[in-house]
């Protein structure tokens, strides 16, 4: 029958030829490919490795477990299979087609790693099963999907999983080892991934495990293959535990332990109570969480709720949890609890230590785990858990009225004053709770909450940004991780599994975890790293930023974490530190800078337009204006990040219909271009996803001929103003430039409400690039995310009291010539900005004397000295290369002086700068390289410009216009000083006749 089954299932190639396939038929007779003789074979193969019955006369022991059960065909079992089909699913899964010789290969199955099976499961995400009818059958397809890229899951490659087993099992291991039965020590060792995907974390961390296992039994420092097969067998039977939402990832896993742990002539484990699926951050974590009732936040009206439905529950809700006197005693909820955990905690020893010899003996495992998850005790404990969580998920209508539950009702559950039987409350938080698979970690592992928690965590949590949530998710989601990891304000998905994770270790703990490098910046970093380091966690080796090794295009971050003290070495970027703080540096841990009032309603966000009908082209706003010159009131440039940073002049390159604040009726006054927005905006406003809700918000939708969001306080702010200060948000360098107050400004831009050269001065100096790439965040490989917030609102500009006439003058004066030189220079070499930096950045810019080819400059300059030498041989008015190195080197001059003016002006010209080319280690790995002051004067003068942040927000605090957090108090009146600001042109405070020469 095999032989058969090979020559139907052989493609047709070269390397198996039709005559070849002739000759064979010609001696024997081919099964007739209608019958289903291969799959009765096929079913008798695997019966030998289901049954003994079958296989023992063969010396064959069954494997049992759910990969070798009678029922692992599910309902194949009943079917039949005929040869041609057979036949092609064997030639599908035999055989591929090489993309580059265009022929078929074989696939080896006998050389695939079991770590391979991350790549296959990560490739299956990509696709998604869809049947079509035809005729009296189905067609069964697979189609590209959003699987993978909705749940962020990428197989991580072994490079990456190593350090972190590395940097966090080791330490477990290390002092399980030194306790007086080190066999003992180290299989009571617990593991965990939360995010176990195809195992491949845990399947190192078991060969790790099981390697010192194997070394404490045998006293050998190199054991045999044999023995460390044992080990590694005992290491996932006694210390592996892993969790993935999908189900499809948790029988992957259990294949690659199975496969790992496999001995010839036993069948494989039983891993139904350690290997588990469930969402790992959407449930409780401990016991004591059952009393913390129903949370405020459960009753928040979210899209689809009726807003009278949502008050009420929230109304009463609120009522029952502030009055005391509802509630019921804390002692006899706690009695409860602890014993029905006592019971499971006791039910499951007795399951772990069940022997695993024969399939008889996991069967009969299998049923006594399965019927301590059908029991009393567990599930009662699931219910009050499952309640507390579904209130977030149950939509809050007049028809769920009935089954909704507020805190009184939960208190009467918890006490067991009221039964569970028959309740529609508790029946359909069972409901959401198995739709939307609640995950509560104490009952899971009950065994591992007895002792603490795990001893050991670590995975690749999934990679989604935090405003993507919300999108992939729902409403209902996102708000029961806010509520259950406050203060999370604005976090990514990656940063509530840090924080579950932290809280699910025993004190003393380690936890080593992969992430997306926005871990330690922006919202991320405070609402997960700044709230562990709070809770007593140390960070002890990190990669601030690193490439992914596959084809995922992200930057990743390498985080291990001791819960408590640790008295080991710290490594940080290879190197040994004695601190690493929660931004993965080692600077001096001296907290976050406060926002300060000073600096608040200065900086903005540019207009957020939303519709590509109100953009026009330079020729399309030119034939409107000159069909009616009163188009001119609502045709605006339009200034864009591209055209700041890449056009020479920073001219904007289009204009935008703007119709403001007005009503429907004013905008229609302007009948050309109402028609043009009522035409392409509109129909986009209220374009509807695939679930039929609406991709724009409500008052979007009904107000379609404006803005979706005017900026109306930056255009306010800057109405007095000639010009203002602007930055591109999202960039591979920072730079602040200059632009007249006529344009609308785009999204991507952020607007400073200043006009002096002096703040020009401040906010292009290194000292100020420095802290807002610490404080804001990164946008993959393409550079900094400015945040206004976080970079200008906070930023200490120098002197309290007021800058010296002397000092402003002097930054005044720098900041205008660095305007003209560098105005001159772009236009000289016709760049952008962009461009110019990347020169003012490269080490390799130098004169070049010969005949050389582009070759050969760029092999001896360098790729960006090539593109200069390219870009000024064109055709162009440009001068040429040498005169070029010679003007980008003063300007790099005249930067340094610019710095050291800044320098002076905060008082501080103790600090050698040391200008010169550095890596610079927060930046991308594969571009460092800047032209700036030295690291040892960056870590001074942002330490010290952390300290004086601290002082303003102290001195505001004192004066009462800020409160502790730095937000400022309604109705406060700040005192009058004299900062770098109000040394405007516009300001009363400098000397009238010294404004205009000034300008």
């Amino acid at each position: 029958s095999m032989q058969t089954h090979y020559i139907w299932g052989a493609p047709e190639s070269s390397a198996y030829p039709q005559s070849r396939i002739r000759r064979v038929s010609e001696r024997r007779r081919i099964t007739d490919p209608k019958n289903c003789d291969l799959w009765l074979a096929l079913r008798s193969t695997f019966k030998l490795f289901e049954s003994r019955a079958y296989g023992e006369r063969l010396g064959i022991e069954p494997l049992g477990g759910e990969l070798f059960s009678t029922s692992a065909l599910g309902v194949l079992d009943a079917c039949d299979l005929t040869n041609d089909i057979l036949s092609h699913c064997f030639r599908k899964l035999g055989w591929f087609l090489d993309s580059e010789s265009r022929s078929m290969i074989r696939v080896s199955y006998g050389s695939l790693n079991v770590e391979e099976f991350g790549s296959v499961y990560e490739g299956l995400l990509e696709y998604d099963p869809k049947l079509t009818k035809k005729g009296a059958g189905f067609s069964f397809n697979l189609v590209r999907g959003e699987g993978r890229s909705a749940s962020g899951s990428y197989y991580t490659p072994e490079e990456l999983t190593q350090p972190l087993i590395h940097h966090s099992l080791d330490h477990v291991i290390g002092a399980k080892k030194s306790q007086d039965d080190a066999v003992a020590g180290l299989l009571s060792i617990t593991v965990c991934d939360a995010a176990c995907g195809s195992g491949h974390f845990l399947l190192g961390a078991a060969r790790r495990i099981g390697l010192e296992l194997a070394r404490a039994r045998t006293g050998h420092e190199q054991p045999a293959p044999g023995d460390v097969r044992r080990g590694v067998r005992d290491a996932i039977r006694n210390c592996i535990y892993g969790v993935d939402v999908n189900p499809y990832a948790v029988e992957l896993c259990r294949v690659a332990l199975w496969l790992e742990a496999h001995e010839p002539g036993e069948p494989l484990n039983f891993l139904d109570h350690r290997i588990k699926c469930g969402d790992a951050v959407v449930g409780l974590g401990r016991q004591e969480d059952l009393g913390r009732g129903i949370a405020n936040e459960a009753f928040k009206t979210r899209p689809g709720d009726e807003k009278t439905v949502a008050a009420m529950y929230r109304k009463s809700n609120k009522k029952e949890r502030n009055d005391t006197s509802s509630k019921q005693d804390v002692w006899s909820f706690s009695e409860n609890v602890d014993k029905d955990l006592v019971i499971l905690q006791a039910f499951i020893k007795r399951v772990t230590i069940m022997p695993e010899t024969t399939p008889e003996e996991i069967e009969h495992k299998k049923r006594e785990y399965m019927g301590m998850l059908s029991g009393p005790n567990f599930s009662h404990l699931k219910t009050l858990a499952d309640m507390q969580t579904a209130q977030f998920f149950l939509p809050k209508i007049e028809a769920n009225q009935g089954i909704l539950c507020t805190e009184a009702d939960y208190r009467s559950y918890l006490v067991g004053e009221t039964a569970m039987t028959g309740s529609g409350q508790v029946g359909a938080a069972r409901e959401v709770a198995q739709r939307k698979l609640f995950f509560h970690w104490f009952l899971e592992f009950p065994e591992v909450f007895a002792e603490g928690g795990f001893d050991c965590m670590v995975g690749n949590p999934p990679f989604l940004g935090g405003q993507r949530l919300t999108g992939t998710f729902g409403n209902d989601y996102a708000d029961w991780l806010k509520a259950e990891y406050a203060p999370a304000r604005s976090i990514d998905l990656v940063g509530f599994f840090f924080r579950r994770y932290f809280d699910l270790l025993r004190p003393s703990g380690h936890f080593g975890l992969l992430a997306t490098n926005t871990i330690a910046q922006g919202g991320t970093r405070e609402g997960g790293l700044q709230v562990i380091s709070e809770a007593g966690g140390e960070i002890t080796f990190a990669v601030r930023s690193m490439p992914w090794p596959g084809v995922a295009a992200v930057s990743v971050s390498l985080v291990a974490i001791s819960k408590g003290s640790f008295k080991g070495h710290m490594r940080l970027d290879g190197r040994g530190v004695k601190i690493i703080s929660t931004y993965l540096d080692d600077s001096e841990d001296l907290g976050d800078p406060f926002p300060l009032v000073r600096n608040a309603d200065k900086s903005f966000q540019g207009s957020i337009v939303l519709g590509k009908g109100f953009v026009l082209e330079p020729e399309e706003a030119e034939a409107l204006i000159r069909k009616d010159e009163k188009n001119r009131d609502v045709i605006l440039p339009y200034l864009n990040g591209e055209d700041l940073n890449s056009r020479p002049d920073q001219s904007p390159s289009r204009y935008v219909i703007n119709f403001f604040d007005w009503p429907i009726e004013k905008a229609k006054e302007y009948s050309d271009c109402f028609r043009i927005v009522e035409e392409k905006v509109r129909p986009e406003r209220a374009r509807k996803k695939k679930d039929g809700t609406f991709t724009v918000r409500k008052p979007r939708r009904e107000k379609w001929w404006q803005f979706a969001e005017r900026a109306s306080k930056l255009y306010r702010a800057i109405e007095p103003l000639e010009r203002v200060l602007v930055v591109v948000l999202h960039s591979k360098i920072l730079i602040i430039a200059t632009s007249p107050c006529t344009s609308v400004f785009s999204h991507a831009l952020a607007v400073f409400g200043l006009d002096d050269n002096a703040s020009f001065t401040l906010l292009n100096s290194f000292a100020h690039e420095h802290w807002a790439w610490k404080y804001s965040g990164t946008i993959r490989e393409a550079g900094i995310r400015y945040s206004p917030s976080r970079a200008f609102e906070t930023y200490p500009f120098p002197s309290n009291g007021g800058l010296s006439h002397v000092i402003f003058v002097k930054l005044t004066e720098l900041g205008m010539r660095y305007i003209s030189d560098r105005k001159r220079i772009m236009a000289s070499l016709n760049v952008g900005l962009t461009k110019l930096y990347n020169q003012f950045h490269n080490c390799g810019l130098e004169g070049i004397h010969g005949d050389l080819t582009d070759t050969q400059v760029g092999e001896k300059y360098g790729k960006e000295t090539l593109n200069l030498w390219k870009h000024l041989k064109s055709p162009t008015d440009a001068i040429n290369f040498n005169d070029a190195v010679a003007r980008i080197k003063e300007f790099r001059q005249l930067h340094t002086k610019l710095d050291l003016a800044v320098l002076e002006a905060y008082g501080w010209t103790d600090i050698d700068l040391a200008h010169d080319f550095y890596e610079v280690d927060y930046l991308p790995e594969n571009d460092r390289i800047r032209y700036t002051m030295s690291p040892e004067a960056r870590k001074e003068v942002l330490k010290r410009l952390l300290k004086l942040n601290h002082r303003y927000h102290d001195e505001e605090v004192a004066e009462g216009i800020a409160d502790e957090k730095g937000k400022p108090i309604k109705g406060a009146k700040k005192k009058s000083k004299k900062t770098v600001d109000d040394y405007s042109m516009h300001s009363e405070l400098f000397p009238p006749e010294e404004r205009g020469e000034l300008v």
